[in-house]
């Protein structure tokens, strides 16, 4: 029985992207190792192996390879099942969007995120998507001021031991008192916020907390 041309041109086409599938490629053309070697040779710390040469670190953006953090080029990071911190610096140029960040509920074994933003505003709803990755245990903002109703969604993040919010201009009481129901919640760093000093006594409700460290709020 012979195949009609149609149907080759069918399977054919059916290999193309199930290629494109499985090199992952974004907007750029990047296939997952290829956006990693681009990483590397931009930021000699932005991509970490173990031992066993399987990637555990990736730090996107920066002034060191914005355009990894269209959302498509994030969104590669699935590909990593070894994969457990990811950093995510974005800048005025190549700001971080809602959809890129919510890529990352999808990185299975991801545990530690950090999320930078110096000097200009965090785009609305990228806060909301970071608080819908459940499996985070430690989360470090650097720079970064969520809206104060997003920062609510911080009790959707159960499993977080750690928490650190420095230069963060909208963090103050209120935005400590959430963090403080957080059950599992051993470690947390406030630097440079509007929290004051009188204000930590509220932990105190914090039961599980082992670990703190405070510096001067902003003047």
């Amino acid at each position: 029985m012979k195949s009609s041309p149609r149907f080759l041109g069918v399977c054919l086409l059916g290999y193309v992207a199930l290629a494109f599938v499985v090199m992952g490629e974004g907007p750029n053309g990047y296939g997952v190792d290829a956006m990693l070697r681009k990483i590397a040779k931009q930021n000699d710390q932005g991509v970490i192996r173990n031992d066993q040469g399987k990637v555990v670190s990736v730090w996107l953006g920066g002034s060191f390879g914005g355009e990894f953090l269209e959302e498509t080029n994030v969104s590669l990071l699935t590909n990593l099942d070894s994969l457990t911190i990811v950093k995510l610096q974005s800048s005025r140029g190549q700001p971080l969007t809602p959809k890129a960040v919510a890529s990352l509920s999808g990185v299975r074994n991801l545990t530690n995120l950090e999320l930078m933003c110096f000097f200009h505003k965090l785009e609305p709803g990228v806060f909301t998507q970071v608080c819908k990755i459940k499996h985070l245990k430690r989360l470090y903002l650097w720079g970064v001021s969520p809206a104060k109703e997003e920062f609510h969604a911080i009790t959707n993040l159960q499993n977080l031991t750690f928490f650190g919010a420095e230069g963060c201009s909208t963090f103050g009481k209120p935005e400590l008192s959430l963090v403080a129901t957080l059950p599992r919640l051993n470690s947390l760093v406030v630097a440079a916020t509007m929290v004051s000093g009188d204000e930590t006594n509220i932990l105190k409700s914090c039961l599980s907390l082992t670990n703190f460290v405070f510096r001067a709020p902003i003047q």
